[in-house]
Parts: C-alpha cells; sequence; structure tokens
C-alpha cells in the first residue's frame, strides 16, 4: 500500500486534500472482541457444566411457593426444599431468551463511559480530619449529598450502613437518606435485611411515591433485592422477604455472590461454571415470576485469600473471571455483559488503589468497549472514601476526553497557522490557540499540570490533600432536596412509629440541613 500511495503521489508524496467544509471525526476505534479469553469449545464446555450442575445436583430452595412455580415451568421437586432443573428446560429457556449479539463496537462512545456509587459500608473517611470513622446517619447523608455533586456519578446506591439508628431500622434509614439528600441523581436503595421489615418498606415506599407524584410512582422508590448463599441454596430467611414481596404485587429480585475456593471451586473453571449454574437458575425464575424477556447471566466472582479468609478485590483471577463471563454472556445472546472487576484490596487510596483500579479499567475498555467505574470505595467495600471520589470523577472526564476523539478538517489541520508562525516560532500567543485550545485539550482541577519547582512554589500540595478540599466546599454549598420537606415529615414520623411498633429505642439522628 505504501508503495502504490507514493507512485500516486509523485515526487511530493502521497497527498489526499481534503475537500473545503468536510470535517471527518476521529474517534476511539476499538474492537472489543480482540481480546478472547475463551475458545468456543471452552465456552460450550463451561455451559454444558453448568446445565448438568442444575440437572443432576439440583438447588435447594427453602419456598415451597417457589419451588411449586418452578416445578410447574418443568423442574423436577421432591415437595420438600430440593428441586433439580432438567437440561431440556434450560436449554429451552436459553434458546428463548436469546438476543442477536451486537455487532462488534467500531468507535468509543462516551456515553459508554459512567459511574455509580453503591454498597453498604460501616465505614468512611471523614475530610475533615482525614480518619476512618464508623458511618452515622449524617455521615451516610453528606457522602450522598457530596456523589449527587459530582458529574460523573450517574447513580447512587447506599453509600454506608449508618450505626447510630437500631440495626432492624437501618434498610428504612438507608432509604430515606437516598431519597432526602440526592436531588440531580436518581438515588436509591435495595437493603432489606429482616422478613419483618417488608411491610414497613412497603408502606414507606407508597407513601413516598404518594407525596411526590411527579417523580415516577412505586416504581422509582421500591427496590429489593437479596442472594443465593452459594453454592446453590436459596434459604428460608432470603426466601420469606420474597415471597412477601411477590404476594404484595412487588417486584424482588435475587442475586448471587461466590469465592473461588469458598462457596465454589478453587480452579477458576469450576467456579465459573458453578456461578453460571445460579444465573441461569435466577433468570428462569425471574422469568417464571415476572415474565422477563432476555438473559442477564453477569455473575461476581471473587478469590479466596487463602491466608486471610477474605475476599480481596482488585485481584486477576476476579478480572479473569469477569472477562470469561461476560464472553460467556455475549455467547449466549444475554443482554447483559456485566463488567469487569468491583475495586481493590487497598486500605487507602494509595498505588496499590490506583494500580488495581486502573488495570480492571484498560481490561473493560478492551474487553467490552465500556467502563463503569465504582466510585470512592477502597478495602474491598468497607470504606467510601469522598476525596478519591471526586479524584476519581476527573480521571473518568479525561477518559471521556479520548472517547470524543478529535476533529479532521482545513481548520484543525491548520496548515496556513503552522505556514505563519513558520520555523522557530511558536503557537502559545496565536488567535487559533486562544480558539481551539478549550475543546482540544483536556483541563483538569486536580491531576497536576506543573513542573515540580512550581508545585513546590504553588505549596507542594498532594492531590488527596486538595481533593479533600474540594469535598469540604462541596459539603458547605450543596445542599440538595430530592423530596418535599412535608414528605421528609411523613418519612421520619413513619420511622418513629416503626421504632415503637417493634420495641426499638426511638433514633433522633444528627441529620443536615
Amino acid at each position: 500500500m505504501r508503495r502504490r500511495a507514493r507512485r500516486c503521489g509523485g515526487r511530493g508524496g502521497v497527498h489526499f486534500p481534503l475537500q473545503p467544509g468536510i470535517s471527518y471525526n476521529a474517534f476511539m476505534r476499538i474492537q472489543p472482541a480482540g481480546i478472547q479469553c475463551l475458545s468456543v469449545r471452552e465456552i460450550e464446555a463451561i455451559v454444558d457444566q453448568a446445565i448438568r450442575i442444575l440437572d443432576e445436583i439440583g438447588m435447594k430452595i427453602e419456598s415451597p411457593m417457589i419451588c411449586q412455580r418452578l416445578a410447574d415451568a418443568g423442574a423436577r421437586w421432591d415437595g420438600d426444599a430440593h428441586l433439580s432443573l432438567p437440561r431440556s428446560v434450560i436449554e429451552g429457556h436459553l434458546q428463548a431468551e436469546r438476543q442477536q449479539p451486537p455487532a462488534p463496537l467500531q468507535v468509543m462512545d462516551e456515553r459508554r463511559i459512567s459511574g455509580s456509587v453503591g454498597c453498604y459500608p460501616l465505614r468512611w473517611l471523614d475530610p475533615a480530619d482525614g480518619k476512618i470513622k464508623r458511618h452515622t446517619v449524617r455521615s451516610c447523608a453528606d457522602l450522598t449529598r457530596i456523589a449527587d455533586a459530582i458529574p460523573n456519578i450517574d447513580g447512587i446506591g447506599s453509600v454506608g450502613t449508618p450505626g447510630d439508628v437500631p440495626a432492624l431500622l437501618q434498610p428504612l434509614w438507608m432509604r430515606f437518606i437516598s431519597w432526602r439528600y440526592a436531588q440531580n441523581k436518581i438515588s436509591n436503595s435495595y437493603t432489606i435485611m429482616d422478613a419483618r421489615l417488608c411491610p414497613y418498606i412497603a408502606e414507606f415506599v407508597e407513601t413516598v411515591a404518594a407525596m411526590e407524584p411527579t417523580q415516577g410512582g412505586v416504581k422509582r422508590f421500591f427496590r429489593a433485592e437479596n442472594y443465593l448463599i452459594s453454592p446453590l441454596h436459596y434459604a428460608r430467611a432470603e426466601a420469606q422477604q420474597f415471597e412477601w414481596f411477590v404476594e404484595h404485587g412487588y417486584r424482588m429480585t435475587i442475586g448471587n455472590l461466590i469465592s473461588a475456593g469458598g462457596t465454589a471451586p478453587v480452579t477458576l473453571a469450576g467456579a465459573i461454571s458453578l456461578g453460571l449454574a445460579e444465573m441461569f437458575a435466577l433468570s428462569l425464575l425471574h422469568k417464571v415470576f415476572y415474565g422477563d424477556r432476555g438473559l442477564y447471566l453477569h455473575t461476581g466472582i471473587s478469590p479466596l485469600d487463602m491466608r486471610t479468609g477474605a475476599l480481596p478485590y482488585g485481584r486477576p483471577e476476579l478480572v479473569l473471571c469477569s472477562a470469561a463471563l461476560s464472553q460467556i454472556a455475549r455467547h449466549l445472546g444475554a443482554l447483559d455483559e456485566g463488567s469487569l472487576g468491583h475495586g481493590t484490596t487497598a486500605k487507602a487510596a494509595d498505588i496499590e488503589c490506583g494500580l488495581n483500579k486502573g488495570f480492571e479499567v484498560a481490561m473493560q475498555l478492551a474487553m467490552l468497549g465500556k467502563v463503569h467505574w465504582h466510585f470512592g470505595i477502597f478495602s474491598i467495600d468497607e470504606v467510601y472514601d469522598p476525596a478519591l471520589m471526586v479524584i476519581e470523577n476527573e480521571f473518568l472526564e479525561g477518559m471521556k476526553r479520548v472517547a470524543r476523539g478529535f476533529e479532521v478538517n482545513q481548520e484543525t489541520l491548520a496548515f496556513d497557522v503552522i505556514k505563519e508562525v513558520g520555523i522557530g516560532g511558536q503557537f502559545l500567543g496565536h488567535p487559533h490557540t486562544h480558539e481551539h485550545f478549550r475543546q482540544e485539550l483536556w483541563l483538569p482541577e486536580l491531576f497536576n499540570g506543573a513542573v515540580y519547582e512550581s508545585w513546590l512554589g504553588a505549596g507542594g500540595r498532594p492531590i488527596l490533600d486538595r481533593a479533600r478540599d474540594k469535598v469540604l466546599s462541596i459539603l458547605a454549598t450543596h445542599h440538595p432536596r430530592g423530596i418535599k420537606e412535608e414528605t421528609e415529615r411523613a418519612l421520619l414520623a413513619l420511622l418513629g412509629k416503626y421504632a415503637r411498633t417493634l420495641g426499638l429505642p426511638s433514633a433522633k439522628p444528627d441529620l443536615p440541613g
């Protein structure tokens, strides 16, 4: 090709003039399928074993109601708590819900870069003094306010478990905090913890939905989910919650999380096949109860640390399992390819934290052509650091700059500008630079752009210190209100009533204004 171009271009080299008035966009072009974790034969072997697990081993589901409904759909049920799902049932379900796989992504899109917060850690890092503290209602509210102010956070879940209210009422307080202290983002909690709370959660949701009619009704505010107790066990405590919500017309979902070496085989192929078997069963269950169409098969698999018994995030095995499951989901025509990795086991916003999260993002881009960032969390899912949240927001903004690409046209090629400046000149003071630098160049607030001496002269403050200043500024100035004052008073009155009904002390936590 190069020789041919030289012949066409003649003595002056290749000459391909742009047509006047036409712009060409140079985007980040990426072929996600370029990295393959598994061959087709290996995918088929894992899928076959997942089906075999459900057929020959089955599951324990401690709910006659759930078992009966699954038996009506073709499961074999012993009349107690054990059932198995025949191969023909699962294969028929996978075939019926298979979607046409999307065409391989060619151009990266800024909209495929997103982020969220959502977990229920016990602790946060207080930006006022840099100390890790037990979460309170106020700290959860403050963290929700900060997340609401950060541009690249798209959704907010529970940001913490408040320790200054009765444990039984924590799921209700977590919902209240989500609704009250986020205005710019959709914020909610799915936590239940105890079947006794089901009617209170329903009343809580119905109350806010009725008092906030413009926000989307019950579907906007109701969210509930619990998990299998792996391997292959849906215990009575969780099943009671599911039964109550189904019987009262609410949609509750079931998820799974397994550990390689703990609740699943230590071999990654075995762990993936077991996790996939659980998701096949849950996909069928959601179809039977709610009429769900399509397959949602992505599951979380973490390695068990054999020295500590913890489930460390940021490990290569987690990325390998997530990559393999994403590839399997695509092969089966699933709607959700998931994401790669969850975070870090680092105990601070340090080098380990940055390397763990950065590696996961690189793999997400290579495998899936998208990024979903879990903001601000470290030590697996134990601590939120709001300073880390604002740093990661800026990093994600830089990634969006890559995805936006750049234009190629007569104006941006700037031949006349180059000719005018000439040999040995400089472009800093040229009007062309002043006109274009803001749209062409990423201008971070926290990431440093100065040389070392200039940085020292400006005070030499590290990025974490400056990020904490920004967090404190948000807390001082950003006062969102997601619900009306009268709705807030009604919900607080309900919380007081529930405490009295359950024989719990009435909590009067410190709430931000």
